[in-house]
C-alpha cells in the first residue's frame, strides 16, 4: 500500500486525526500541504501551529513560503521577518526574504538579503544564483559575472544543481560576450 505524506499525518491508532490543537501536528500539516503544492491550507496550518506556538521560527518561515507561493508578498515577508527576528542566524530565512524581495521587484533589498544568507552560510548555492540573477536583472554586469562564477563554484560538485548549472552557464556566456 503506497501513502503519500497527507496520508501519513492524517494516521493515529483510534483512526482520527491527532489532537487538532498539537503545535507539531499543524506545523506537520502544513509542511505536508506546502510540499503538495496546497499553499492556502498550508499557511493557515502555519497560521494555527503559530497561534499555539508563537516562537516556532520554521512555522513563521514556512507560512511565509505559503504566501510566497501565493504572491501575497507583503504578507510573506511580514512571516520571514518574525522568523528572522526570532533566529537571525538562520540562512534559509534570508534566502526566502531575498525570493520575496526580488519577486516585489525590491533589487537592492533582495540583494541585500541574499549577501547576508551566504554571509550566514558561504556555500548557499541557491543564495549565489539568486543574487547573480538581482545583479544581472539590476544591469550589474561585473558583479553579476562575480556572482556566476561563485555560484559555479559552489555548484561544480552538487548534483542538485545540474539544471541551475546550465542556466549559470549561459547566462555567464551571455554577459562575458555582451563585453566584446
Amino acid at each position: 500500500m503506497e501513502m503519500n505524506l497527507k496520508d501519513l499525518f492524517n494516521l493515529s491508532g483510534s483512526g482520527q486525526q491527532g489532537n487538532p490543537n498539537d503545535p507539531a501536528i499543524l506545523y506537520n500539516k502544513g509542511v505536508s500541504h506546502l510540499t503538495q503544492g496546497e499553499f492556502e491550507e498550508a499557511a493557515k496550518c502555519f497560521e494555527k501551529a503559530l497561534e499555539l506556538d508563537p516562537k516556532n521560527t520554521k512555522a513563521w518561515n514556512n507560512r511565509g513560503t505559503s504566501l510566497l507561493y501565493m504572491s501575497k508578498f507583503d504578507d510573506a515577508i511580514k512571516c520571514i521577518d518574525r522568523a528572522i527576528n526570532l533566529d537571525p542566524k538562520h540562512a534559509a530565512f534570508w534566502y526566502n526574504k531575498g525570493i520575496c524581495q526580488d519577486r516585489m521587484g525590491h533589487l537592492d533589498r533582495a540583494i541585500k538579503s541574499f549577501e547576508k544568507a551566504i554571509e550566514l552560510r558561504p556555500r548557499y548555492p541557491e543564495a549565489w544564483f539568486n543574487k547573480a540573477i538581482a545583479l544581472e536583472t539590476k544591469g550589474d554586469k561585473s558583479a553579476a559575472i562575480d556572482a556566476w562564477k561563485s555560484y559555479l563554484n559552489i555548484a561544480a560538485k552538487n548534483r542538485n544543481q545540474s539544471e541551475w548549472k546550465i542556466m549559470a552557464i549561459d547566462r555567464l556566456s551571455k554577459l562575458k560576450g555582451e563585453g566584446k
